[in-house]
């Protein structure tokens, strides 16, 4: 008797493999756990992930000297080049896999070009299972994106729908001058869209300008001005006399003032004291800082 309830048994679990294959023990799982945060690929390393809604596909990516200051980005998936890329006068300098947004079936691999002037250029990738490659590199949005930079340890906004990407002055003013910003993108008929907002003002990765600028870590007054509890003058907080120190937190465009200049609002912490808004316009022959980072 027991012997032909092993038998039984048997034969229900070869049926239920064979019938039920989302349950099937041996099978692969279509879809590689989602990325809870960016993975760092390493140049000549083998990598296993599912990138567009089916199996896993072996991810690998060489770095080629082209030129004496150029490189080429070449993509190979499951063992065949599909794809390659270069920027001349620039290097890669940093290639991730992420998950741009974890309602659909892609995980995208974002690489960057750099060089030695803190030149930085972003591409984004998605492969299709026919091994086609939808690229998306060219910028879209508001504001100047000459240098573009994707760091997968300060990205804040995997999965929901947006990259973040840091991105050089999006908003110019010519009394507040060039900065750096932390700015949500998405992606679309192959450009990288800017999407409007207030932006958390950052240091790259690669150059802490305050201090180049400054001297020391703060921003420097070189006037007094009114620091409000919110952007748009709803609420003064208090006057700010000349040589106050603050760190610049966030940046919100108020109006264009000129072709090339906007009037800006900054969220700013004052050294040892509140945080508020500093109102700052976009075109005057007043001076409010006593250096104006300015850079080409």
């Amino acid at each position: 008797m027991k012997k032909y309830r092993k038998i039984i048994i048997s034969a229900f679990v070869i049926m239920s493999v064979i019938m039920f294959p989302a349950i099937n023990p041996f099978m692969e799982t279509s879809y590689a756990a989602s990325l809870n945060k960016p993975v760092l690929l390493k140049a000549g390393k083998t990598y296993k992930y599912d990138i567009n809604g089916g199996k896993k596909e072996k991810i690998k990516y060489q770095i080629k000297q082209e030129k004496q200051w150029s490189s080429k980005f070449v993509l190979y998936i499951n063992g065949k080049r599909i794809y390659s890329f270069t920027k001349d006068g620039m290097a890669l300098d940093g290639v991730y896999l992420t998950d741009f947004n974890k309602k659909d079936k892609w995980k995208e691999i974002v690489f960057n070009y750099g060089t030695g002037q803190s030149d930085a250029y972003v591409v984004v990738l998605r492969v299709n299972k026919k091994k086609k490659v939808t690229t998306f590199q060219k910028y879209s949005g508001s504001g100047w994106k000459g240098r573009v930079e994707y760091d997968g340890k300060k990205d804040i906004s995997i999965g929901n729908g947006a990259i973040t990407l840091t991105t050089d002055t999006p908003y110019y003013s010519s009394t507040f001058g060039c900065y750096y910003a932390q700015v949500k993108v998405n992606l679309k008929n192959g450009k990288i869209h800017f999407k409007r907002g207030t932006y958390k003002i950052v240091k790259p990765s690669y150059w802490n300008w305050i201090v180049d600028v400054f001297g020391e870590d703060y921003y420097i007054l070189s006037r007094s001005m009114t620091l409000y509890s919110a952007s748009g003058k709803k609420k003064k907080l208090q006057n700010c006399d000349a040589y106050t120190r603050f760190t610049p937190i966030a940046v919100k465009p108020a109006g264009k003032a000129s072709d090339d200049s906007y009037n800006l609002w900054v969220k700013v912490k004052i050294k040892g004291g509140k945080t508020g808004w500093f109102y700052f316009p976009g075109k005057t022959g007043t001076s409010y800082l006593t250096n104006v980072p300015m850079w080409g």
